[in-house]
């Protein structure tokens, strides 16, 4: 974002779905799963946590799709820096995703008549 230094549009991109990717990881799935992270937030705040998730699920489960796609299960984050960081997991992803809204009953948020006309 500095004046006058070209941009790498590729590299940006790529970096935009490595922090999807680990926002959807951690700050989405571990904060509302079964995990340390959720057992350790103050009751109130997991409830509006969860109350959030169920909210936006059906955009959740959107993006895991969407980027499962553009995204090959396996392959390596894509750092600016040049180092290797982990792997794209999206598929993994979306079936936690589902398994925690099943849990939390967000898996019915959206009837699939409703998904399929868009």
């Amino acid at each position: 974002n500095e004046p006058g230094v070209p941009r790498n549009v590729v590299a940006s991109e790529q970096y935009s779905d490595y922090v999807r990717h680990e926002t959807m990881r951690v700050a989405v799935l571990d904060m509302v799963g079964d995990t340390s992270l959720a057992r350790s937030m103050p009751p109130k705040l997991l409830s509006v946590a969860r109350s959030l998730f169920i909210a936006h699920f059906p955009v959740y489960r959107d993006t895991c799709e969407e980027h499962a796609k553009r995204n090959p299960e396996g392959a390596a984050f894509a750092d600016p820096l040049g180092r290797t960081t982990g792997t794209f997991c999206w598929r993994g992803l979306g079936s936690r995703l589902a398994a925690v809204g099943s849990r939390l009953g967000a898996a019915n948020f959206e009837p699939d008549a409703e998904r399929s006309e868009r």
